[in-house]
């Protein structure tokens, strides 16, 4: 669970979010729309503790969140994949930095989860050598192998074709809804309002919050 108590913050003299509360629950999946610049992003960086606010708290299961939660992970807009990595290599970087060394086995579930983004083959190729569409995928990968228990993603499936897309939405959801995967909470940045009545327990419109 994460929640908002009371979150106020400004940019300049721009009011982003002015005692703000809402409690995001586990087991489910929120999908936040509105138009660019209403607060979607800052509210995901909030919530990682990628950024501060000017008061109020954001906690998760009741302790003021950090920017080394390893327990919430974001998926950037722009995928921020590393060029110098190859596409396994960038899939693989959670679990690396998380346990020091890669098993053959680890392997093995990279390329399986490559598999199922439609990248299978794409393993030893690098960022520059992928069109956008496939570099979020590359990152979709490496948040499903990393297992959050919060994930937080910021227009994440924007580059894709609309079958792929779809194709895209349905595994995020089987990852979400599987009793053995520890993915309990989504907030999800989306647009497309059929993503977002397709994918979402609840909608928050960010244009209608008070400031």
């Amino acid at each position: 669970m994460i929640e908002f108590q009371g979150v106020s913050l400004n940019f300049d003299e721009k009011v982003i979010f002015n005692n703000y509360h809402q409690i995001f629950e586990a087991g489910k999946i929120y999908c936040l729309t509105g138009p660019s610049g209403c607060g979607k992003t800052t509210l995901l960086r909030l919530a990682c503790g990628l950024q501060k606010a000017d008061s109020g708290k954001v906690l998760f299961q009741g302790v003021p969140v950090n920017k080394n939660q390893s327990d919430i992970f974001m998926m950037h807009q722009s995928h921020v994949n590393f060029p110098w990595m190859t596409v396994l290599d960038n899939v693989l970087l959670p679990l690396k930095l998380k346990e020091g060394k890669i098993t053959p086995e680890q392997v093995a579930l990279a390329q399986e989860i490559l598999a199922l983004v439609d990248l299978e083959g794409s393993e030893k190729l690098y960022p520059h050598q992928l069109s956008g569409g496939m570099n979020q995928r590359v990152a979709l990968a490496r948040v499903l192998i990393a297992r959050p228990k919060i994930l937080l993603m910021d227009e994440p499936l924007s580059a894709l074709d609309p079958g792929l897309r779809l194709k895209m939405q349905d595994l995020i959801l089987r990852y979400h809804q599987a009793a053995s995967l520890p993915i309990s909470l989504i907030i999800l940045i989306t647009h497309d309002l059929s993503e977002a009545s397709r994918m979402a327990d609840l909608q928050i419109d960010f244009s209608k919050i008070p400031r």
